[in-house]
Order: structure tokens, then C-alpha cells, then sequence
């Protein structure tokens, strides 16, 4: 599959580029994190996670979100497209990082819901 070559390209480059694991570990945590703050997820008792993979450049865009795993609803699994692209563009790569590397995130509605957001004392949105 499209993916899967681009995995083993990614792996292969990681080395030679002089990336460490521990590098990409952060990098996509943070991603994570910045797609979990954008998602908001519908409610739906029955969806399950919804797998998306998209490709991030150096400067941090991204090629469209593709699902790879769909959650069984069409609101969770667009809204999680939705969460990606309202997050991006992402940091910039690492240095030493291919032109470009492949992300695959798992969302799922029922353990990263986003809580409500309210004014805070001063007029400003907070998350809590």
C-alpha cells in the first residue's frame, strides 16, 4: 500500500538523516496534542476511533488526511479530518528530518473528548 511504502522510506531515512527515535517521539506528541486541542468530536455513544494518516513536510504542512480506519460514523471520522486540518500547519520538522514524514493518529471520541469551554473571570476562554 501507498502508506506502507511510505513508511519504509521514512524508516529508511531516519538513519542516514541523522533523526533519533526520542526526535520523532516528540515531534509527534506534540502534533497529537495540537490535533486533540482542534478536535472537537461528536457525540455518538457507538462510534469507535477513527485512524487517519497524512503526510507532514518539513515546514510543517500537511497533505490531506486520509482515514485508513473509519470509527463507523461519518460525523466523528469528518470531524477528526477537521481537527487535523484546523491544528496544521504543524511545527516544522526536526533538523536532520526527511523532506517529509508520514503520521498515522488514532482518535477516539470516547477517550479524547475536549472539555467545554467557558469565560473565565477576566472575559477569556480557558479550557479547564
Amino acid at each position: 500500500s501507498t502508506f506502507n511504502r511510505a513508511v519504509a522510506l521514512a524508516e529508511k531515512e531516519f538513519p542516514r538523516a541523522g533523526l533519533t527515535e526520542d526526535d520523532c517521539d516528540v515531534y509527534v506528541a506534540d502534533v497529537r496534542r495540537r490535533v486533540r486541542r482542534a478536535w472537537i468530536p461528536p457525540k455518538d455513544e457507538t462510534a469507535s476511533a477513527v485512524i487517519i494518516v497524512f503526510t507532514t513536510h518539513q515546514d510543517g504542512h500537511i497533505d490531506h488526511p486520509s482515514i485508513i480506519q473509519s470509527s463507523g460514523s461519518e460525523l466523528v471520522d469528518s470531524s477528526a479530518v477537521k481537527g487535523i486540518l484546523d491544528a496544521s500547519p504543524f511545527e516544522c520538522l526536526p533538523l536532520g528530518s526527511p523532506k517529509s514524514i508520514v503520521i498515522k493518529l488514532k482518535l477516539d471520541p470516547r477517550v479524547d473528548l475536549v472539555p467545554q469551554v467557558a469565560p473565565s473571570p477576566i472575559g477569556k476562554f480557558r479550557n479547564f
